[in-house]
């Protein structure tokens, strides 16, 4: 338990102060105070907290635990991703992805997919899959000349917090996306 010290001071009627100590549990309530202590991407970048239930879900977690768990291997990896304007409301991404089986040797596949977006893009790709995915909640910011995307991904009975790296935005949130399935789907 992480904690704090409080230093009082009594003065007794002869004018001598005595000091006492209590130590009193840290507490993110605290007006004012944050301890990013327990968050393991605070601790790993030092920029940016998790998001709240993300944060509550992975307190205290060394880093390579949260990535296996948070960013794991999807069966359905996307590789690259590109767009081309095709109307004010359309786009036409090209997804490079990898299909892995246990079975089976990877297999590199490549998806052309019209939509108004990187997300839905990934979300028309992983459904085609059996692999669908519906965004609860959805972080995204830049990290040094990267981008990181966190969602609350959700199917049916199942919901699990996923993260993704890319070099820009759009790669971002499709990485999150596929490890937000992998981890709903297995």
């Amino acid at each position: 338990m992480n904690a704090f010290s409080v230093t009082t001071a009594d003065t007794a009627s002869t004018q001598t102060p005595t000091r006492r100590t209590t130590t009193a549990p840290r507490t993110t309530d605290t007006p004012g105070h944050r301890d990013d202590g327990d968050d393991p991407f605070f601790r790993r970048y030092g920029t940016r907290r998790l998001p709240r239930g993300l944060r509550e879900e992975a307190a205290g977690m060394d880093w390579q635990l949260f990535l296996t768990i948070y960013s794991p291997e999807a069966r359905l990896a996307v590789n690259h991703v590109t767009s081309t304007r095709r109307d004010n409301c359309t786009f036409r991404f090209g997804i490079s992805a990898t299909r892995r089986s246990k079975t089976h040797a990877p297999r590199e596949e490549f998806h052309e997919i019209d939509a108004s977006g990187p997300a839905a893009a990934c979300s028309e790709l992983l459904a085609d899959a059996g692999r669908a995915v519906e965004i609860l909640d959805f972080h995204q910011y830049p990290l040094f000349e990267a981008t990181v995307t966190f969602v609350r991904g959700s199917w049916k009975n199942r919901t699990a917090w996923a993260m993704g790296f890319g070099p820009d935005p759009q790669t971002s949130v499709v990485h999150a996306l596929t490890c937000a399935a992998e981890r709903i789907h297995g």
